[in-house]
């Protein structure tokens, strides 16, 4: 069931064979779930680890043009995994998977395409000694039917290599409703002030902001999202997907003399304004609320945030 899946500590060292990049360390936080075929000793073994990464070689303009994969040495990352295992005995399996590897800084300097690994792997798993339910798990009858949320992220972004690196943040209102035990589907608002200014500023000369204010309220975007949250007793991962309703872009792309560059930069960053984030919460008491997440326009990440709020 999900109520006894393994917490545990990876640590990796990984050689990349690739000029511009050299080693990387890491230390990830997992959790891992077998599920059983019947009485086969035969499983399905799920693995999601999330963590920090040491990167030894960067993007440099100057002394490391080869690879463009990170700008910054400290990065975060996360691991996948499915396999199969086969259960020796009470404490021994072999399993075999597939798993994929990612690295980046979540956009908070650029370039940042991100190390991507995949790759087949055989394991031999034995353990010291069998556990038996270390983690109790909040009942479901603990979490309210349904919550409001207001809740605000904070981060930094970089529009282009070698840019300041800019202030930016979200406020934010949502419903989210029990399904179950451990999920909860979800529907907000959100609206956004993360530099769109100097993204026209950048790639498109008819504009002229003057110096940029993260808590001007021209350049705002907005729209709803949907989204699901998956609970660990007071911990929870999060996704949500949104649209934007309103969108500066739009506005630019309409103009007849608007620049090849802007319409480029935004056909590959932005090319369907649909917006999304993936993170973690933590309920603490009644009613407050801390988060860490990564905002997207689907799979081109934006930035990194830092939030908080308050439940009722």
């Amino acid at each position: 069931s999900y109520s006894s899946p393994d917490l545990g500590l990876t640590l990796h060292y990984l050689n990349y064979s690739y000029p511009g990049i050299g080693n990387s360390l890491s230390a990830f936080a997992f959790a891992e779930k077998r599920f059983r075929f019947a009485e086969s000793p035969f499983g399905l073994k799920a693995h999601l680890g999330m963590g920090i990464i040491w990167v030894q070689e960067v993007f440099d303009i100057e002394t490391n043009l080869s690879s463009q994969t990170v700008s910054s040495q400290l990065n975060q990352g996360y691991d996948i995994r499915l396999g199969v295992d086969y259960q020796l005995n009470l404490k021994s399996s072999l399993e075999l998977g597939y798993n994929f590897f990612h690295a980046s800084n979540m956009g908070l300097l650029k370039p940042n395409f991100g190390l991507n690994v995949p790759g087949a792997y055989l394991r031999y798993t034995h353990r010291l000694r069998e556990v038996k339910n270390p983690i109790t798990w909040t009942p479901a009858s603990e979490r309210a039917p349904f919550e409001w949320l207001l809740y605000y992220n904070m981060g930094f972004r970089q529009i282009i290599y070698d840019d300041p690196v800019y202030f930016v943040h979200n406020l934010n209102l949502e419903f989210s409703y029990k399904a179950n035990a451990v999920l909860n589907v979800t529907a907000g608002a959100s609206v956004f002030q993360e530099g769109i200014a100097n993204e026209l500023e950048q790639y498109d000369a008819h504009y002229d902001f003057g110096l940029y204010s993260p808590f001007s309220l021209e350049q705002v975007s907005m729209g709803p999202y949907l989204g699901g949250e998956l609970f660990v007793g007071d911990f929870s991962a999060f996704g949500q997907l949104g649209y934007y309703l309103f969108h500066p872009h739009r506005k630019a792309l309409a103009r007849d003399d608007v620049s090849k560059q802007l319409v480029d930069y935004t056909d590959y960053y932005n090319p369907s304004y649909f917006f999304n984030r993936i993170g973690l919460r933590y309920r603490a008491g009644k009613h407050w609320l801390f988060s860490f997440s990564g905002k997207f326009q689907l799979t081109k990440i934006q930035y990194p945030e830092l939030g908080f709020g308050y439940r009722f």
